[in-house]
C-alpha cells in the first residue's frame, strides 16, 4: 500500500495539520490511560469488598463472640 501512495504523488499534510493530529492522538491516549486507571480502581475495590464479605461470613460466629466478650489478652 505504501508503494501505491508513493506512486500517486500524495502531498504531505501541512505542519499545522500534523500538529493537530498529534494533539488529538495525545488526548485519545490520555483518555485511554484515565479509563484504564478508573477501571483498575473499580476492579480493586470490588475484589476488596468481595473479600470482606467472605471474611465476615466465615467469622460470623467467632467475630461476634469476640466483640461481645473480649478475652483478657485483647483488653
Amino acid at each position: 500500500m505504501s508503494r501505491e501512495l508513493l506512486k500517486t504523488n500524495v502531498e504531505l499534510p501541512d505542519r499545522e495539520l500534523v500538529l493537530l493530529a498529534d494533539k488529538i492522538v495525545k488526548e485519545i491516549e490520555a483518555g485511554k490511560q484515565a479509563l484504564a486507571i478508573s477501571i483498575n480502581e473499580t476492579i480493586k475495590t470490588t475484589y476488596w469488598k468481595k473479600g470482606r464479605h467472605i471474611v465476615e461470613f466465615e467469622q460470623q460466629g467467632t467475630y461476634a463472640t469476640l466483640q461481645a466478650s473480649p478475652s483478657p489478652s485483647m483488653v
